[in-house]
């Protein structure tokens, strides 16, 4: 008989394989996110079992001081990337602000239970790549 920590450990280490296995994906789908005049202000660092969003301060306009547009921007990103893990079949675990001694550290993601993205998901996915910066007035 096994042990339902087997189990857990087995379900966690699958999962953990989901994120290094379609980092790629991931990255790309949250990188999409719209950002001030394109600045892209995040980094992203992917281990095993999480995906971090950073954001970087070297992307940061000079006419947003306080950087509240590149903290808009890194939330931007971080709905992409929830999107995607959605998109993989798992709920995304995520952790805002999680380590106060790294106030770059925007956000941590894991995978958590599998549950088939609903059809808004999935139709909001399919939109992200038609994501275009428009500048007109």
């Amino acid at each position: 008989m096994r042990d339902s920590n087997d189990s857990v450990t087995a379900t966690t280490a699958g999962q953990a394989q989901v994120l290094a296995g379609h980092a790629r994906f991931l990255i790309t789908a949250a990188a999409r996110a719209p950002s001030v005049h394109n600045t892209q202000p995040w980094r992203f660092r992917v281990s095993p079992d999480v995906v971090e969003l950073w954001s970087d301060p070297r992307r940061k306009l000079r006419a947003d001081p306080s950087g509240r547009e590149m903290l808009i921007s890194c939330g931007a990103a971080l709905f992409g990337l929830r999107l995607a893990v959605r998109s993989l079949g798992y709920l995304p675990v995520t952790e805002l602000l999680p380590d106060p001694a790294q106030l770059r550290l925007m956000a941590r993601v894991r995978t958590g239970a599998a549950v088939p993205a609903n059809g808004l998901e999935r139709q909001i996915l399919d939109a992200v790549p038609h994501r275009h910066t428009h500048r007109s007035p």
